[in-house]
């Protein structure tokens, strides 16, 4: 369900890149394959060496590339995925009072779930592939913590008791788990950082400053990025702005105008946080990026279409 939002909100906040989940056995009739899906997914479940599959392919005259990433069940899926007598009682409840049709149960760990499909249509700023590249990599990150700022009365409010209790899973804290997460998964660098940060892990080295400041200077700049070299070796470096919006304000407000469990909880483990006083509209900061330069990515496709 999360996922499903956080691609929506990927997609309009890229051009020329959709993001979809999908299955040949569904729960959600929306997330129904489309005719190339459902081949990718037959390809994947009959051959289980591959991670995925992709090509280019012509849409309404148009060359687009489309991927599909394998998806597996792991221990964790087996909750909603598993036999229907194997579930927690509130789990199997809800699934069976809001996807009447689902044909997702019965599965093991380690078996196919599905896959997250991927439409990338060429835009006018292929010219420089790591900068989009970089790009999307920050777009992610920005959309998933942007489903997070909008649901913490979900995350923290009990649906039964009514209580508030504040967790602590905002966008800074989960969207740094994620980034080390992807980085293990992908060798890719993404990172929180600002001028200002509340947690001192996410101080920016000199080229992030550097690269905040320009923002702080031109409020206009989309992204900076260049090629450059960190301990000898080639990366590309990518800085994406962050800016506060409303929901963001709950945790970076001025402090009396917080709810006092979000002020407990930043004295308590933030006592040097210099993250507070902003209003909507003002630069947060930026995700930054850092691709190494492997062979599949030679240095002279920088500016080559």
């Amino acid at each position: 369900v999360i996922s499903g939002s956080v691609a929506n909100d990927f997609s309009l906040r890229t051009e020329g890149i959709k993001l979809k989940q999908t299955a040949l056995r569904l729960r959600n009739p929306r997330n129904k394959p489309d005719v190339w899906e459902e081949k990718a997914l037959n390809i994947l479940e009959n051959n289980g060496t591959i991670g995925g599959f992709g090509e280019l392919i012509k849409v309404k005259g148009k060359s687009v590339c489309r991927y599909m990433k394998r998806l597996y069940m792991e221990t964790e899926c087996l909750q909603c995925h598993t036999y229907p007598e194997a579930m927690p009682p509130m789990t199997r409840e809800y699934i069976r009072k809001n996807y009447p049709a689902d044909k997702s149960m019965g599965y093991k760990t380690g078996e196919l779930r599905g896959g997250i499909s991927v439409m990338i249509m060429p835009t006018k700023d292929d010219e420089n592939i790591y900068e989009r590249f970089a790009d999307i990599s920050a777009t992610m990150l920005l959309s998933i913590r942007n489903l997070l700022a909008k649901n913490q009365e979900l995350i923290n409010r009990d649906p039964e008791t009514g209580n508030y209790y504040f967790k602590g899973a905002v966008p800074a804290a989960v969207g740094r788990s994620i980034a080390n997460d992807f980085g293990l998964m992908t060798g890719i660098k993404l990172k929180q950082t600002a001028l200002r940060v509340r947690n001192p892990l996410n101080k920016p080295d000199e080229w992030e400053e550097q690269a905040l400041k320009k923002f702080d200077k031109n409020k206009t700049k989309k992204g900076f990025g260049e090629l450059t070299r960190v301990k000898g070796k080639s990366v590309y470096r990518y800085m994406k702005p962050l800016y506060m919006e409303m929901q963001c304000l709950m945790c970076h407000s001025q402090s009396d105008a917080m709810p006092s469990e979000v002020r407990e909880y930043i004295e308590k483990n933030y006592s040097n946080d210099k993250s507070l006083g902003y209003k909507a509209g003002e630069l947060r900061g930026g995700i930054s990026v850092v691709i190494p330069i492997k062979d599949e990515f030679a240095p002279e496709l920088l500016s080559t279409k």
